[in-house]
C-alpha cells in the first residue's frame, strides 16, 4: 500500500524549502517566516510526527535547557516534489562501495571542487580570498560570513547553509571533502570546528596560521 502524502500547506512548503539550506533551529525559521517560534514549533511538531523533518540536539553551549536544530528528511525532499537527494544518495553509495579508493575520491573530488571555485575567488591573503569566497557563497544563496577568533584573531569562516545538505545527513567524510576544497581555495590550513550535522549551529572553519 503506498503511504499517503501529508497536506501541506504553503507555509509548510516555505518552511520545507528554507530547511533545504540545511538544519536550523526554530527561532531562525520564525525570523525567516515573521512568526513566533511557539508557532513555528507547533508546525514543526507535525512535521516530524509525519517524518518530513528531523530534530535533532544541539551541542550543550552552557547552563540551561538542551536546544535543538530541525533538518529536511529524505520524505521532506520528496515532499517538495524532488528526486535529486535519493539519486544524489543512490550515486554516492556506489563510489563508496569501492573503499580502497575512498580516500583517493574524496581528494580528487575536492580538488576538482577547489578548482572551479578558485577561479571567481580573488585575494592576496587568506583574509581576503575568505571574503571572496564569502561573496561568492552569498551569490549562491549560501548564507556565509567571516570573522576574528577572539583569542588568535585568526579568520574564521561561518556558514551558516549547508551546500551539500542531502549528502551531508547521510556521511560525514561528505564535510571533510568541503574542508579540503575550502582549503585549497583560500591557501590556507582550515579546521572543521563545528557542524550543523553534529550538534553545531552552523559549520564553522577556523583558518590555521
Amino acid at each position: 500500500m503506498v503511504p499517503t502524502q501529508p497536506s501541506l500547506s504553503p507555509t509548510d512548503r516555505t518552511l520545507l524549502r528554507q530547511l533545504r539550506r540545511g538544519p536550523q533551529r526554530a527561532e531562525e525559521l520564525a525570523r525567516h517566516l515573521g512568526v513566533t517560534a511557539s508557532a513555528v514549533r507547533a508546525r514543526l511538531a507535525r512535521l516530524v510526527a509525519c517524518n518530513l523533518v528531523r530534530r535533532q540536539p544541539l551541542r550543550r553551549q552552557g547552563p540551561g535547557r538542551p536546544g535543538f536544530c530541525y533538518q529536511l528528511t529524505v520524505q521532506g525532499e520528496r515532499a517538495l516534489g524532488s528526486a535529486m537527494p535519493e539519486l544524489t544518495a543512490a550515486l554516492w553509495q556506489e563510489l563508496r562501495r569501492s573503499s580502497p579508493l575512498r580516500r583517493g575520491m574524496l581528494q580528487r573530488l575536492a580538488q576538482t571542487t577547489a578548482q572551479l571555485l578558485a577561479a571567481e575567488v580573488h585575494g592576496h591573503s587568506t583574509q581576503e580570498r575568505l571574503h571572496s569566497l564569502v561573496q561568492l557563497l552569498q551569490a549562491r544563496n549560501i548564507r556565509a560570513q567571516v570573522h576574528a577568533h577572539p583569542e588568535t584573531d585568526l579568520p574564521v569562516l561561518t556558514m551558516h547553509d549547508c551546500p551539500y545538505a542531502a549528502l551531508a545527513q547521510q556521511d560525514r567524510s561528505i564535510c571533510a571533502m568541503e574542508r579540503m576544497a575550502l582549503a585549497q581555495v583560500v591557501q590556507a590550513p582550515l579546521r572543521l570546528a563545528q557542524c550543523r550535522f553534529h550538534q553545531g549551529e552552523v559549520c564553522q572553519f577556523q583558518a590555521g596560521s
